[in-house]
């Protein structure tokens, strides 16, 4: 993705998306849905056709990537405009999802999503292994520059406020919505 154009920031949310639609399994498949990017219906019809003008099967994985790539130079080349260039990975992970993975339960599915694409940030952009990423979630404040308005805002993490009361329970036990 980086060596076609994208950024770190949108070719992370691009891969947070896939993580939480396949697992990065090229066989996934939900009954009715198929590979990285599950697609569905015409769009795996012409995942198919691609595999089976090459010769190989849906499930290879470089005719599924370069499907994807397809799809973002064909018809959904608005996707791939809007987040090419993004240097905010919310953003990048928002619009994959809603235009080109058009995927259900959008108010679970995003944070989720982000929640991965941070992952692969970590781990890819500033070289982070799992321990360096287990260590950071552990600390209770940490800041956060959005690059769409360039506001700085302070992270709060719910785990880190198990006795602290609110209302029924705990911060950490209710508190998400306090802590967002």
């Amino acid at each position: 993705l980086i060596s076609k154009g994208f950024t770190p920031e949108s070719a992370c949310g691009i891969l947070g998306n896939i993580e939480q639609e396949s697992g990065f399994l090229t066989s996934a498949t939900n009954g009715t849905h198929f590979g990285l990017c599950q697609w569905g219906g015409g769009r795996f019809a012409a995942l198919s056709e691609l595999a089976t003008d090459r010769s190989k099967k849906w499930t290879d994985l470089q005719v599924q990537l370069d499907f994807l790539w397809s799809e973002l130079e064909g018809v959904k080349s608005s996707v791939k405009t809007e987040i090419i260039g993004t240097t905010d990975m919310h953003h990048a992970t928002d619009i994959f999802c809603r235009k080109y993975e058009i995927c259900g339960n959008y108010n679970i599915e995003v944070p989720r999503r982000y929640k991965k694409a941070q992952k692969w940030y970590n781990i890819l952009v500033l070289g982070k292994g799992l321990k360096d990423q287990q260590k950071d979630n552990a600390s209770s404040v940490g800041e956060y520059t959005s690059g769409v308005n360039g506001k700085t805002y302070k992270i709060y993490r719910q785990q880190d406020y198990p006795n602290t009361r609110y209302w029924n329970g705990s911060i950490s036990s209710k508190g998400c919505g306090l802590t967002t």
